[in-house]
């Protein structure tokens, strides 16, 4: 489409999705956690009938701007490991 902006959000390709479930295993979070993300619209989601899949470019936007105070500290860790 001509005029489309180019965003992480449409350029997701079939398989770049996760459900809940999986964006719970990934984050170590319970599932119920994810589901109210979701609800709060806190993170953006597509609805295919019932079901719910979160495209993995927002995802990781997401990682990015709200969980890199745990990145942070997992680094912080491994230096003192290594020295």
């Amino acid at each position: 489409m001509m005029g489309m902006a180019t965003t992480p959000q449409n350029q997701t390709r079939a398989g770049e999705f996760l459900t809940p479930a999986e964006l719970a295993r990934r984050w170590r979070w319970h599932p119920e956690s994810i589901r109210r993300l979701l609800r709060q619209e806190r993170l953006p989601s597509l609805r295919l009938s019932r079901k719910r899949i979160i495209p993995l470019a927002d995802i990781q936007h997401y990682e990015t701007e709200h969980l890199t105070g745990v990145s942070r500290q997992v680094r912080q860790l491994k230096e003192v490991r290594d020295v």
